[in-house]
Parts: structure tokens; sequence; C-alpha cells
């Protein structure tokens, strides 16, 4: 936040005084806040990940049993998931195949996260006698 603002102060000191070097500093201020933007959108909307959970795992055309089964993903494989469906999964894999996969068969890994409380557990059990 504190880049944008000495980005624009710049731009400002620019217009009242016109200088190469003010500019030169704007415009690398101005790339540098981009880049900082831009990793800081890719750290809040992560990829989600997930792995093959099954010995084999048919990978449809379409969110249908019926449909035609384009490839097979193996125990273990470790796949993209860029959208969610019904209990199916659009999953592509390194090489570009791309697919629908049940997601029963599929183990989803990576961020988001669950953030652990900072609280330590509450015991919410009575023993006999207390009321």
């Amino acid at each position: 936040m504190a880049l944008w603002l000495l980005f624009w102060v710049l731009l400002a000191f620019r217009l009242v005084r016109p200088s190469r070097h003010v500019t030169r500093a704007a415009m690398l201020l101005g790339l540098l806040v981009v880049a900082f933007a831009f990793s800081a959108w890719i750290k809040a909307h992560p990829s989600l990940y997930a792995v093959a959970d099954r010995e084999r795992v048919p990978v449809h055309y379409g969110t249908s049993e019926e449909e035609t089964v384009r490839f097979e993903l193996y125990e273990g494989d470790r796949v993209l998931v860029d959208r969610r469906q019904g209990g199916w999964a659009r999953v592509s894999t390194a090489d570009g195949e791309r697919g629908w996969a049940k997601e029963c068969n599929l183990v989803l890994v990576g961020p988001p996260y669950e953030r652990p409380s900072d609280e330590p557990p509450h015991e919410t059990t009575q023993h006999a006698g207390q009321a």
C-alpha cells in the first residue's frame, strides 16, 4: 500500500517538476506495485491439486459414466483441478490432457489449507455427577 501511495506521489511531483529521474523512479515503482499485486493475487487464489486414489481412475469427456473415457489416471498421479461440478472434477495433467473424473476417486491436496485455531480445544464432555 505504501508503494502504491509513493507511486502516486512521484507522479504528482513529476507534474510539478518534470525530471527524467522522477519519471524513471515512478515507472520502476509502478512495475514493483504490479509485481507485488500479482504475487498477492496468486497467493490469495491458489491452484487446487488432486491425487488419484484408486489403482485406475477413468477420466471422461463429460460428467457422466456413459461418456467416453478419454484417458486413465493411475494411483498417485497428480492433476490440477480447475472446476468441480456435481461430484465430478475437471482435471488437467502435466501433459495438457483434460477431462472429468469422479471426485470420490481423487484426494484433494494443497491449498486452501484450514487455518489451525490459536485457542486450545475446549472439553465438552460432562462427567457423571456434574451438572
